[in-house]
């Protein structure tokens, strides 16, 4: 079974999402078996690597809020966080390009780090207001997800897994995904935003159903098997 997340670690809808699969995956018993691959989406590829507005401002200008609507959003998103165990303090955000996160993500997938890091990802960004356009920083977080610090530096400091995250990008909009979170599972059932974990339960056990379907004969002719043929 195999599972595509594009998500983007500035949504937090995507952090949130996150732990909604993680709450279904620990009640399913056939997680072993699913590959999860991560995708690379930006919500805002033309942000800079410092950051020049709040969220506040972001809700206003981007999403036509007025201040007390995104008062109001930004309370509403903490309190969601909080509902499924999640510290985040979304009006504190630095909003910045994740383009370099990506590619972070991407480098220690391929080294067997992949889910590490990016729990350590959302938490810098949500919880401790950090900025994850700074290599510096990301040099740290992959530190801290138990990778050599010296080599995620000298990574980020070249172009690798730059042109695998904008593949991404231009794969989601050849597959119609607009917005994030957007979970594929097998090609085939997309889970769009950041449903609760019965709806990730249930797509998670149609897979498992059909996986375990014999396959229907729909013609006989001439065959051979291990005592002969027939």
């Amino acid at each position: 079974m195999k599972l595509e997340i594009w998500s983007d670690y500035a949504c937090p809808f995507c952090y949130i999402g996150k732990q909604h699969l993680e709450n279904a995956l620990a009640q399913f018993d056939g997680k072993d078996r699913l590959e999860i691959r991560h995708k690379a989406f930006r919500l805002d590829p033309s942000a800079g690597e410092q950051p020049s507005y709040s969220m506040q401002e972001k809700l206003q200008k981007n999403y036509g809020k007025s201040e007390q609507q995104a008062l109001e959003m930004m309370n509403y998103i903490n309190q969601a966080g909080k509902d499924v165990g999640l510290i985040m303090n979304v009006e504190q955000t630095k909003n910045t390009n994740t383009l370099n996160a990506h590619r972070l993500l991407k480098w220690a997938s391929s080294q067997g780090k992949g889910d590490e890091l990016n729990a350590k990802l959302y938490h810098a960004y949500f919880t401790e207001s950090q900025n994850l356009a700074d290599l510096a920083t990301l040099a740290n977080l992959a530190e801290q997800a138990g990778l050599d610090k010296t080599e995620a530096a000298a990574m980020l400091q070249s172009d690798a897994f730059k042109a695998e995250s904008l593949a991404d990008e231009n794969e989601a909009r050849a597959k119609g995904i607009h917005s994030v979170p957007a979970f594929v599972f097998n090609d085939k059932y997309l889970i769009s935003g950041a449903q609760p974990a019965q709806a990730f339960l249930q797509v998670l056990a149609q897979l498992q159903a059909e996986e375990s379907e014999q396959p229907q004969t729909l013609l006989n002719g001439q065959t051979c098997g291990i005592d002969g043929c027939e």
